[in-house]
């Protein structure tokens, strides 16, 4: 989850998309005439955001290929005003690219 954030951080948003499940982006980021996901609305809310602070992360593993985050987030947004959140991810473990992604 930091490194999700440290991308967001650093405007690499391809990046940080491919992070996302299909099942995340079918759910919020779908879908394009083609059938491709939407990026472009994802780039322009987090581009409303200047900086998101990781507070902290807590991870507890449901099985073998999926856990749950706990995230406590302070987003500085560009507006100025400051947001703390927590946020509770479902992650899932795709052995195809050998990483863990937000569902």
């Amino acid at each position: 989850m930091r490194l999700y954030y440290a991308l967001i951080n650093q405007r690499e948003y391809n990046t940080s998309f491919s992070m996302l499940s299909d099942n995340f982006k079918d759910r919020f980021h779908c879908c394009n005439p083609d059938g491709s996901y939407q990026i472009q609305p994802y780039i322009d809310w987090w581009n409303t955001i200047d900086e998101v602070e990781v507070y902290s992360v807590k991870t507890t593993p449901r099985s073998e290929n999926s856990a749950l985050a706990t995230v406590r987030l302070i987003y500085h947004r560009a507006d100025g005003s400051v947001v703390e959140n927590t946020h509770y991810y479902d992650l899932i473990f795709d052995r195809a690219i050998d990483t863990w992604l937000i569902d």
